[in-house]
């Protein structure tokens, strides 16, 4: 065969210390410390941010650790093709985060960043990337079930949200980790 004719291009990382990389892992439905845990069994180092909130029971209230990106986490390998399979293979996982079928490394610096957040011992609360114009609902506190729109932030975590009628609104403050974005049909 002659040269002209054969080409070959690098798919997988060949240099373990060098090409390790995050990638972020999706999991089934409430099986991100299983699939973690599985994971990390395999030698892998795994990721797995969490935050603490009140549980919503009815009859009792509990402090509960929760994943902060439900239904993902993340993990630092080099990705060869017996990698790639194995971590597929994993119990809870479902699929590695990709781009055009190969799988995408996160920024480090966001892996980095997170862990700083997670360090510090302040109460962080994960919420959605909610914009100025967005369709809100509130799904706790004393506005619960009220749906409007965002129309700006008074500080870092208090939004400030218009319910609308009648072509005119009225404005409340709610704090950040109270609402969710409606997704327009």
């Amino acid at each position: 065969m002659s040269s002209n004719t054969a080409k070959s291009f690098q798919v997988w990382p060949s240099d373990p210390i060098r090409d390790a990389a995050w990638y972020a892992i999706y999991t089934k439905s409430r099986h991100e410390k299983l699939a973690g845990d599985q994971l990390a069994a395999k030698g892998l180092e795994v990721f797995l941010p969490t935050f603490e909130t009140w549980s919503r029971r009815t009859d009792r209230r509990l402090r509960i650790e929760l994943p902060m990106f439900p239904g993902y986490l993340f993990v630092r390998t080099t990705l060869h093709p017996e990698r790639h399979l194995s971590v597929l293979r994993t119990v809870g996982v479902v699929k590695m985060i990709d781009f055009k079928g190969r799988p995408m490394p996160v920024d480090p610096e966001e892996i980095r960043s997170l862990k700083i957040l997670i360090d510090s011992g302040v109460a962080i609360h994960p919420t959605e990337n909610i914009r100025t114009g967005d369709r809100v609902r509130i799904v706790e506190g004393l506005f619960k079930g009220a749906v409007g729109r965002l129309l700006g932030r008074k500080s870092a975590q208090r939004l400030i949200v218009a319910v609308e009628t009648i072509n005119r609104a009225v404005q409340v403050e709610v704090d950040d980790h109270l609402v969710v974005k409606v997704e327009t049909i």
